[in-house]
């Protein structure tokens, strides 16, 4: 392909470790860096949703994404970490004379699909089976024909389309401003490219690890030699009177949310019940629409337990000044209508009017129709740190227990990113890549146009580190326990955030005396 060579920068100009943004034609974004003594160009946007890389974080040859964490080399453009899917361009770099040049093609590449390798059914007669579309399955299908494997690949997945961007389902797409077209991972035809055999709207009903095969629909058999359970959550529901009326919705998938904005109106009248990030994010959409929204919670305070009392009010402010009404520390005694809900009974006596109910109380790992592993008291799979379960069976995604490297205690994560970690993870161990999960867990989530990041892990703590103002919705708030930060949460902190997983991921935190003082400034422990 014919390209041009654009003077960009002379030799003097970056430091090592220095990044610089150059636009070609006013529609190709490029990355220049500097990394021990010599220039790498690269794409200038995340793959993921286009984040500028050269406001995130170079480390070494790695360039981190500042908005979600998603991480590539700068010398081959690959994606190293998710939630990009994708490559990133890699130019040529010339130096000629004190002069920088970068070539350019005639066409630009674009981001690029990662290498794969292709399916050999005759030299290969292996099958692999990934139970469950979801982010984790996603991953695996990719990673295992990215690192050589070429047997047969089967995705079981009872969702009726191929992996979608669930986070976005309660975001855009249900504030009516994100078009269903945009929720796929993937490209049409990209799994059939892959060699990935897709069995969509199915449904396992179990496992035989004797006979190693998955039984589905009425009865049907397929065998294995290395299976991946990553079949995600089941939302929880309300046993309660008038549960089974009409337009009582729980929010998970695709389906779940066509329902749902199909029935709702520019004025209806919405009840949430549960304050977690389904429940508020959804309320912020629905709001968004117009809708009269009361979000019902036993808790006090919103994200109390995953964030503190003080994100959770700042959170609760937020949202009554869009228009969100709260009744929390309340429970629900019944739903009430004839066919259709019309309202929903407090544990108080209080009535609230509602034509719609969203129950977002949170998920239970789908794992109620396996038998044959070991699993904990809410259903998650115990696995190790390479995933494994035993006996050739493997467990990625929200319905994994696995061992917190930096704890040692079992943890099981319901967050995006981490999902698409561990489906890596347990795709390079079915290949015997033996390579244990080491990752810092990462999420973040979006209300009322503010964007929190959370990294690390903190199930409880005993001391809180605040650097900023959380009212003025700029700060850090670290995890303390044990006198070790096990995570740390912020807004408008993005480059700090990847600072401090960079630290977490080498083990290189510094201590909380350092924390605390006025002058402390997290760049200088890189």
């Amino acid at each position: 392909m014919e390209s041009r060579e654009i003077a960009v920068a002379k030799v003097d100009d970056l430091q090592n470790g220095d990044m610089k943004k150059i636009t070609v034609n006013e529609n190709v974004t490029i990355v220049l860096a500097r990394i021990n003594g010599m220039y790498y160009a690269f794409g200038g946007l995340c793959p993921h949703y286009e984040a500028p890389l050269e406001k995130g974080m170079l480390r070494g040859a790695h360039v981190y994404c500042q908005w979600h964490h998603a991480v590539f080399n700068a010398l081959s453009g690959a994606c190293e970490e998710p939630p990009a899917l994708k490559d990133i361009s890699s130019y040529e770099v010339k130096v000629v004379g004190g002069t920088v040049f970068v070539c350019i093609p005639a066409k630009s590449p674009g981001d690029v699909p990662p290498a794969v390798a292709a399916p050999d059914r005759v030299g290969d007669n292996r099958t692999f089976v990934v139970v469950g579309g979801g982010a984790a399955g996603d991953s695996a299908v990719q990673t295992l024909r990215q690192n050589g494997f070429t047997g047969r690949v089967v995705m079981i997945s009872s969702d009726n389309r191929p992996p979608y961007d669930r986070t976005n389902l309660n975001k855009s797409f249900l504030q009516g401003t994100g078009k269903e077209e945009w929720l796929p991972l993937r490209q049409k035809g990209y799994y059939m490219t892959l060699g990935v055999e897709m069995m969509l709207d199915t449904t396992v009903s179990g496992i035989d690890p004797a006979t190693r095969s998955v039984v589905y629909n009425d009865n049907q058999t397929l065998s294995y030699d290395k299976l991946l359970i990553a079949t995600g959550g089941t939302p929880k529901q309300l046993t309660i009177p008038g549960s089974e009326l009409e337009n009582v919705f729980t929010m998970r998938s695709f389906r779940d949310a066509e329902r749902l904005v199909k029935t709702i109106g520019t004025t209806s009248s919405v009840a949430v019940i549960g304050a977690s990030f389904i429940g508020l994010e959804s309320a912020f959409s629905l709001t968004r629409r117009g809708c009269r929204v009361t979000v019902i919670a036993p808790e006090p305070v919103p994200f109390e337990l995953v964030f503190g009392k003080e994100i959770g009010g700042m959170y609760r402010s937020l949202h009554e000044h869009n228009g969100v009404m709260f009744r929390l520390g309340e429970g629900v005694r019944s739903f009430e209508g004839d066919t259709h809900v019309t309202g929903v009974l407090l544990e108080s006596g209080e009535r609230i009017e509602a034509e719609i109910v969203l129950v977002g109380i949170g998920i239970r790992p789908a794992t109620d129709f396996i038998r044959g592993v070991n699993k904990g008291r809410d259903g998650g799979i115990i696995v190790d740190r390479n995933m494994s379960a035993g006996n050739d069976i493997y467990a990625a995604g929200d319905v994994a227990q696995f061992p917190d490297w930096r704890t040692g205690d079992m943890i099981r994560i319901e967050h995006w990113r981490t999902a698409q970690q561990l489906g890596k993870c347990a795709a390079l161990n079915m290949i015997g890549k033996n390579v244990p999960f080491g990752g810092v867990p990462f999420f973040w989530s979006s209300q009322v146009k503010v964007h929190i990041r959370y990294v690390g892990h903190a199930s409880s703590w005993d001391d809180l580190i605040v650097d900023g103002d959380i009212s003025s919705q700029d700060f850090i708030t670290y995890y303390i326990k044990n006198g070790s930060v096990l995570a740390a949460a912020g807004i408008n902190r993005d480059r700090e955030l990847l600072v401090i997983e960079d630290l977490m991921q080498h083990n290189r935190m510094p201590d909380i005396e350092h924390l605390k003082r006025k002058s402390f400034d997290i760049f200088s422990f890189l």
